[in-house]
Order: structure tokens, then C-alpha cells, then sequence
């Protein structure tokens, strides 16, 4: 395996599209735990105590460490775009994707933020020939379990659609960081510092200033048991998740049966949330 340490925009600023796997969990990450942790970890770098407009170069402020992303590499496929594999990390790429969806957002309200929207924006659509991709305009191809709302939230942005609607783990990301960032976008007029200082301030700790440690497999790597043994730490999988996760890497093997059908006809129905709840036991019920 190799390694590296990627910024926000090395993973993003290129045509890719980060595939989820489908034995992988749905997006667990929520407000308390993780979000509002990384919020408070960005504007910790995008504001510096005791700063004034001609100082606010973020160039010797450390970068924060968002943690580990395991990659393994996949044929590229239509419009050349890099594919790799998200064997570990799917949570923190993908609300990286909505926490910078929701920045654009909120700098598409300032007529003098719409340069800092479009470098925001670029790095959650894939591009062809000017215009976002037809077949995979998104970077995050999710699991099914979480496709439509991931889909719908990055495609209502870029529309302007509306996003209020869109229920679920996903659309409560957005919407937390499309406050969180227009929140601190108008606080910039208690601060005496222009919108564009505050705003630049933040893309630059979002994109440049958050890294991971990114593990590149090769191929005779498995990348299941990877995924398993990364995951005894921090938000512990499921029994469901581990017995999903072995049947969908057993299937792989077997050339005749394919992962998609399985999991749509027979494990899909088990990744609703209601299936997570924890229960009592014996007299514990």
C-alpha cells in the first residue's frame, strides 16, 4: 500500500468519483459527535483570535487532521473520470461534499462572493467541457442506501432547487453547515472585517487547511477485512453491518452473482434505521 496526506482540494480537484461500496454502512455522522466538531475545527483555523483585515493570511496556520481514508483504484469508465473505491473514510468525504455544497450556497447569497462560490462548487462537481457531467456529476458515488438523498441535495444546489425537504442524515448535514456558514458569513459585520476576508478565510481552511492520511491499496489487498478492522474504533458497526459486509465480500468472488441484485433483492430492507434501535433483552424488555 502507499500513503499520503491530501488536503480537501488534492482529493477533490480533479474529475474522480470516489465510489462507496455497497457492504459499507449508511451515513451515521450526526450534529454533536461529528459536524458541529469539524465546524468548530474550521473556524478555529479561519479565525484566528486578535486578527484585523490586512493579517488574515492563513498560510502559517497548521493544518487539522480529519483522520483516515483507505482507496483502493477502479477502471476509469465513462468521460475518463478517476474512479477509486472508498474502502474506509465514506463518512468524513462525504460531509466534506455537503460542508462545501453548503458554503457555496451560502456564498451564492453575496454578489461579491461569486468567484469564491465557484472554486467552492468545483470541488463537489465533476466537469466536462464546461458544463457538470451528464452521467456522474457528483464526486461521491454512495451505497443505495443513501444515494437518492446524497443525489438529491447535491443536485437542488446546483440548480437552486429547494432543499428544505430533503429528509434524512444527509439533508440535516446540509442544512447544519448552510447555517453554520451563513451565520458566520453575516457575523463578519460585528467583526469589522469585509464578507470576502471572512469568506475567503473559511474556503481556505476547508480546502487547504483540512488533510487526511489517504491508503492507497493494491490489488491483491482486501480491502473488506480492511474496512472491519478499521472500523472497531470510533462509531462501531453493527452486528447487521458485519454480516452484510461478509455476505456482499463473499458474493464478489463468485462471478455468476452480482453485488447490485443481491443487495437491492435480499439486504436492502435491513439497512433502515429501524432495524439499528437497540432493544432490551429478558427481563430487561
Amino acid at each position: 500500500m502507499d500513503t499520503s496526506k491530501p488536503t480537501v482540494r488534492d482529493l477533490f480537484d480533479s474529475r474522480i468519483v470516489y465510489e462507496i461500496p455497497r457492504y459499507q454502512r449508511t451515513y451515521v455522522w450526526g450534529q454533536f459527535d461529528q459536524w458541529e466538531p469539524l465546524w468548530l475545527d474550521v473556524i478555529d483555523i479561519a479565525n484566528p483570535p486578535h486578527i484585523t483585515s490586512d493579517q488574515y493570511d492563513l498560510s502559517s496556520r497548521k493544518p487539522h487532521f480529519l483522520g483516515a481514508a483507505v482507496l483502493k483504484g477502479l477502471p476509469a469508465q465513462a468521460e475518463d473520470a478517476k474512479r477509486l473505491v472508498v474502502v474506509d473514510g465514506q463518512q468524513r468525504l462525504t460531509t466534506i461534499q455537503l460542508l462545501l455544497t453548503s458554503v457555496a450556497d451560502a456564498f451564492r447569497n453575496y454578489d461579491e462572493l461569486s468567484h469564491l462560490e465557484s472554486m467552492a462548487r468545483e470541488l463537489t462537481i465533476n466537469w466536462v467541457a464546461g458544463s457538470h457531467s451528464a452521467s456522474e456529476p457528483d464526486k461521491i458515488h454512495p451505497l443505495a442506501g443513501d444515494f437518492q438523498s446524497f443525489t438529491e441535495v447535491m443536485k437542488a444546489s446546483r440548480d437552486k432547487g429547494e432543499l428544505s425537504t430533503i429528509s434524512g442524515p444527509i439533508g440535516d448535514c446540509y442544512r447544519f453547515y448552510r447555517q453554520k456558514a451563513s451565520h458566520w458569513l453575516a457575523d463578519g459585520d460585528n467583526s469589522g472585517l469585509p464578507v470576502k476576508d471572512r469568506a475567503n478565510a473559511l474556503l481556505t481552511a476547508i480546502c487547504d487547511k483540512l488533510q487526511v492520511v489517504a491508503i492507497y491499496l493494491n490489488d491483491g489487498e482486501n480491502e473488506s477485512a480492511i474496512f472491519e478492522a478499521l472500523n472497531a474504533r470510533g462509531e462501531p458497526l453493527s452486528e447487521w453491518e458485519k454480516v452484510k459486509n461478509h455476505i456482499l465480500f463473499k458474493a464478489g468472488e463468485i462471478a455468476t452473482i452480482d453485488q447490485g441484485d443481491l443487495y437491492e433483492e435480499y439486504l436492502l430492507t435491513f439497512d433502515d434505521r429501524q432495524w439499528l434501535k437497540e432493544i432490551g433483552r429478558g427481563a430487561a424488555r
